[in-house]
């Protein structure tokens, strides 16, 4: 998942040359670049995502999923946020997942955090039905463990985005009795969306969990406005 300053000039009189001026501090580049890039990742991802094509060639090896991101009121929680729902296309008023996902700039990264929903049930096929997101408040929303959230890195030549879980092995997900930690990659396009969840022992980092067919991909099908 998942975006400016004007440059400043300062003119000093030889009259007061005297007084102790301190050299005005150079945010324009850095701030501008960053702004650009949250923006453009979250142009990138407000829309709904199909891999309907992946599950029709291979259909033994993956679901027909489609996921859901459309672009919240950014006074909710100060930023680009999205409703998120991920659910079989068969019940999407049914979803699997759904929560609030809200993209967050620090330094070079953008941090995908994500947000449990209280009684999700209430805002199901709000993607589809966006009226149904009228009461999605801020009190309604549980920040989920920091550690599972996503960091993209914006590679400009190839115009993409390449995410992983943060660094640490912070991500722990129980499987049959034994604790191991979630290594997610993801790449997201313009019009295209691949992510891989696999998970790892926690003392060799040896495979225990996920896809043996490689990551889901998912083509853009709708695209939102992120002035919603």
């Amino acid at each position: 998942f998942f975006f400016l300053f004007s440059n400043m000039f300062f003119f000093v009189s030889p009259f007061v040359k005297k007084l102790n001026f301190k050299k005005p501090r150079n945010f324009s580049k850095n701030s501008t670049k960053m702004s650009c890039e949250v923006e453009l990742f979250a142009n990138y991802l407000a829309g709904i995502w199909t891999n309907e094509e992946q599950a029709t060639k291979f259909p033994t090896d993956w679901s027909h999923i489609q996921l859901g991101f459309y672009p919240l009121d950014q006074s909710l929680l100060n930023g680009y946020s999205f409703y998120t729902e991920s659910a079989n296309e068969f019940s999407l008023d049914e979803p699997y997942k759904s929560g609030v996902t809200l993209l967050e700039k620090k330094g070079e990264i953008i941090e995908v955090k994500s947000f449990s929903i209280k009684g999700p049930e209430d805002f199901w096929y709000g993607t589809y039905e966006p009226s149904l997101l009228a009461n999605l408040t801020k009190d309604r929303l549980v920040n989920d463990k920091d550690g599972c959230n996503l960091e993209f890195k914006y590679d400009a030549k190839k115009k993409l985005f390449l995410g992983k879980t943060k660094s640490g092995k912070q991500c722990i997900i129980p499987r049959e009795g034994n604790p191991t930690y979630l290594d997610s990659t993801a790449v997201l396009k313009e019009n295209e969306y691949s992510s891989l969840d696999i998970g790892r022992n926690i003392e060799n980092d040896e495979k225990v969990w996920g896809p043996s067919a490689g990551p889901f991909v998912f083509l853009k099908k709708k695209s939102f406005s992120i002035s919603n």
